[in-house]
């Protein structure tokens, strides 16, 4: 991990800002070696969780505004439980176990948690049941958290539409049911007309839109591998070619020319992106700091080819930046080899791993390779 580190998230025993990726990490460092092995991690704003090869659930950071545990730490559960996957939000997580259950801890003033309350949690509470709607399965598939909402998409039935649940905040239409009324247990998305199906792995969330592709189709302005977002457009996050200060409450918007055909999605704070069939990666939405990796600071209100001609297999987006691998992309988009990282967008704290920083006033607008690497 680089970058900001004061709080504990980059989950070394010291706690400080570091410009790039560090050595590999000694049992030593770590306190408790040997080395954990992952299966995947996300970061929220000042801290890390990450699932283990074991699916045991680690965290490390300072979670819920409360410790710093600069270290990873094992998260007990009661009764014990092992975990499939895990997503940070702002100030709240959730996390989905190997039978589809979901829980979510953190704050909960907006009803972010899914449990029916605004009681924010200590401990993991479960996320209520949705409406039995077709299918009538009450799992999940995967759960992402954003600033004041959360979103989720069920596991497949084999039968019925499939589509996202979303609640929390909705002052924006970020649930995605056409209103505006903060839900408090998960709300079934309003999908187009013809719309039928949405990709399970793809559904992301920003600080206050979600976005989806479309696995299912039979409409031929949002066809299968289109890209769905609905909530908040004030730096043109949706991606729909419409004013910045337009918003999605009724339905959800399509995100990218038709044309374009994308296999993986990821959400900035106000800013989306995804990566192609192709192995390009498109970005749209808010620019202040060349987050969209065009060489531009403009705002965009449509998808713009990201720069550096490489080719990429996935993208994480933070705040004010974005960092992706490259590799080399096989048919269907999917890739070989191993691959190598790239970020761009603001540099203040040294997070796009250059071994420097650079403040606000001049960020790198273009992929930059994180240092380091083999």
């Amino acid at each position: 991990c680089w970058g900001y580190g004061e709080d504990g998230q980059l989950g070394k025993a010291t706690s400080k800002t570091i410009f790039a990726p560090s050595t590999p990490v000694t049992s030593g460092d770590s306190l408790i070696g040997p080395f954990l092995t992952f299966r995947s991690i996300q970061l929220g704003r000042t801290y890390g969780c990450g699932v283990s090869v074991a699916k045991q659930l680690y965290c490390w950071g300072r979670v819920n505004g409360n410790l710093v545990q600069a270290v990873p730490t094992a998260v007990t559960f009661t009764p014990p439980t092992t975990v499939n996957t895990v997503a940070t939000g702002e100030r709240h997580h959730c996390m989905t176990t190997p039978s589809g259950l979901a829980y979510c801890t953190g704050t909960n003033d907006e009803g972010e948690l899914g449990n029916g309350t605004t009681t924010t949690a200590a401990n993991y509470a479960a996320v209520a049941p949705r409406p039995l709607l077709l299918p009538l399965e009450s799992t999940w598939s995967t759960v992402s958290a954003g600033s004041l909402h959360s979103c989720g998409m069920p596991r497949y039935a084999g039968a019925g539409t499939v589509k996202p649940f979303c609640w929390g905040f909705n002052s924006s239409g970020q649930i995605g049911n056409t209103s505006t009324t903060t839900q408090l247990t998960p709300t079934a998305v309003a999908l187009p007309l013809l719309v039928t199906e949405l990709d399970s792995t793809s559904l992301v969330v920003g600080a206050a839109h979600s976005c989806a592709i479309v696995s299912a189709s039979t409409s031929l302005s949002s066809p299968t591998g289109s890209v769905l977002c609905w909530g908040s457009n004030g730096y043109g996050q949706l991606g729909t070619a419409v004013a910045f200060t337009s918003t999605s409450f009724s339905n959800v918007a399509v995100a990218a020319a038709p044309l374009l055909t994308f296999t993986s999605l990821t959400a900035g704070e106000y800013h989306t992106c995804g990566v192609t069939t192709t192995g390009q990666a498109y970005c749209w939405g808010r620019n202040s700091s060349g987050q969209l990796g065009d060489g531009t600071l403009t705002n965009t209100s449509t998808p713009v080819l990201v720069g550096g001609a490489l080719t990429w297999r996935s993208l994480a987006a933070g705040e004010l930046f974005t960092c992706g691998v490259a590799g080399t992309v096989t048919s269907g988009g999917t890739t070989a080899g191993a691959g190598t990282i790239y970020c761009w967008g603001d540099n203040e704290y040294g997070q796009l791993g250059t071994g420097t920083s650079s403040g606000n006033s001049n960020p790198l607008r273009t992929p930059q390779r994180v240092s380091f690497q083999p």
